[in-house]
């Protein structure tokens, strides 16, 4: 049995007669069950990174386990111990206290064995805590770049369009103008050719009526 699994059988242990057959689901489902805080929270962490941090924290216990019966085989015995219903926990830490005993293990290093895996414990939520918080300050620090940034170039570009819009202001304006202007040129030319055709008419027939009174009275 590797220290994962001796970690994984001492603290996280699957209620009897859930294992599904041919499914790889039920370490994700002992992680659940045995680390209730994870349901209490808003956000609870994936049944992927339970494993994930259990693999972790194996591992630096397993740095510090020393060879023989320690806490940790204390542990696994207490718990087949504890499958017996019909003693009370007075009776299951006795009994397995006593298989520590049998093998020349004393009380004190069961409970020195138990406080080193807690300070290992410590210094790896430590660590933890510490990667997180520099992990967030990091990205905090990354989010805060790109939100300047972005609102930057947000403010240039509503400068812009305000700028845009006063110029397209200006030219409906100007093109009102010059529309207004053309109307005017257009009104003015019609009224210049008709005045210009009146005048011409007259002359004309003036002097087409000079032209046939000479016809009539000069020859």
């Amino acid at each position: 049995m590797s220290f994962l699994e001796k970690v994984k059988a001492v603290f996280i242990v699957p209620e009897e007669g859930k294992q599904s057959k041919g499914s790889d689901s039920t370490e994700s489902r002992a992680i659940e069950e045995t680390i209730a805080v994870s349901e209490q929270i808003e956000n609870p962490a994936a049944p992927e990174d339970l494993s994930k941090f259990v693999k972790i924290l194996s591992d630096a216990l397993e740095k510090h386990n020393e060879p023989g019966f320690d806490y940790l085989e204390f542990r696994k015995a207490l718990l087949s111990i504890q499958k017996l219903q019909n003693m009370d926990e007075s009776s299951h830490y006795k009994s397995a206290y006593a298989a520590a005993h049998a093998m020349n293990v004393s009380e004190e290093k069961l409970t020195s064995t138990a406080k080193k895996y807690l300070h290992v414990l410590e210094l790896e939520l430590n660590n933890f805590q510490q990667t997180a918080k520099d992990y967030l300050s990091k990205q905090q620090a990354n989010s805060d770049s790109e939100s300047k940034r972005l609102e930057s170039s947000i403010k240039e570009k509503e400068e812009l369009v305000a700028k845009l819009q006063t110029e397209l202001g200006e030219h409906r304006e100007q093109l009102q103008q010059v529309q207004a202007s053309l109307t005017q040129v257009t009104s003015k030319v019609e009224s210049n050719r008709i005045g210009f055709m009146k005048v011409y008419q007259q002359l004309v027939d003036q002097i087409q009526l000079d032209i046939q009174n000479m016809d009539k009275y000069l020859k």
